[in-house]
Order: structure tokens, then sequence, then C-alpha cells
């Protein structure tokens, strides 16, 4: 992961936790969509 990304990734995330929009249950669904295999 390059460092730009990580730069837009926590930008995100604080705007995201700025506005108390941060969709984690939505995340969560997707990660463990993307990794049901763990």
């Amino acid at each position: 992961m390059s460092s730009y990304q990580i730069l837009v990734i926590s930008d995100f995330l604080r705007q995201s936790l700025k506005f108390g929009a941060l969709p984690v249950n939505e995340i969560n669904a997707k990660y463990t969509k993307q990794h049901s295999w763990i």
C-alpha cells in the first residue's frame, strides 16, 4: 500500500468520524464477505 493511499484512507476516516457517519457495520460486512475464508 502506498503512502498516498494511506493518507487518503486516514483522511476519509477522519472526515467520517468528524461527521459521526462511519458505517462500521457496512464496512465489517464487506470485509467479512471478501474474507469469508477466515
